[in-house]
């Protein structure tokens, strides 16, 4: 394929085939789905990790998570003691524009 053939290809509009727009729609939902099993992974390895803890019977693990369109808001609070220690993540989703 030749260069001009390429730029030609770029520069075509999106299609509007509906089994196209299911695919990219589904392909979407996949990569949603696997940030926030990443997302859930880490928050059940700090519990795990806060269950083995000795003194776990003394703080708390509290936290919320919010997506949004393009990113997962992710803010986790441990509290261990007197000393807070929060944690906010911005996890950004594969969306393909």
């Amino acid at each position: 394929m030749d260069p001009g053939q390429i730029l030609k290809h770029k520069s075509r509009p999106p299609p509007r085939d509906p089994e196209v727009v299911k695919i990219q729609a589904w392909w979407r939902g996949v990569l949603v789905r696997r940030s926030l099993l990443f997302a859930a992974l880490g928050a059940l390895t700090i519990q795990r990790w806060w269950k083995c803890r000795p003194c776990g019977s003394r703080g708390f693990i509290k936290g919320h998570y919010r997506v949004s369109a393009n990113q997962l808001h992710l803010e986790l609070e441990i509290v261990l003691g007197s000393e807070p220690c929060i944690v906010s993540e911005c996890i950004p989703l594969p969306v393909k524009q």
